[in-house]
């Protein structure tokens, strides 16, 4: 205990929320989210490298199902050293991260 616990996000899945709540909610939902959510969040922007690396591992997976925001948010994971994810996707547990909450992906 003791220890804080800081949480991440990369700018894609900023993208990703962003068009999600613009789309299923409005762009008030947008201004919340950026105003009252996101300030907690330490936001790690994507670089060339990263994104080749990730639409690398995107194009080796040739899953229909598996999103390149998903193989950018497993590299920026791994580039940062992180193990514990906040998420509802199994992609994350079959990439060997431990899910919070748990659950999700095969056992």
């Amino acid at each position: 205990m003791g220890q804080e616990t800081r949480l991440f996000c990369n700018n894609y899945i900023l993208i990703e929320a962003f068009a999600i709540l613009q789309n299923r909610f409005g762009m008030e939902a947008v201004r919340l989210f950026q105003d009252q959510v996101l300030p907690v969040f330490e936001v790690l922007w994507v670089s060339e490298e990263l994104h080749q690396q990730a639409m690398s591992a995107f194009r080796t997976a040739n899953r229909r199902n598996l999103s390149l925001a998903d193989c950018v948010s497993f590299e920026t994971i791994r580039q940062i050293g992180a193990s514990r994810v906040f998420t509802f996707d199994p992609h994350f547990k079959e990439q060997g991260f431990e899910m919070i909450p748990p659950g999700g992906g095969p056992d």
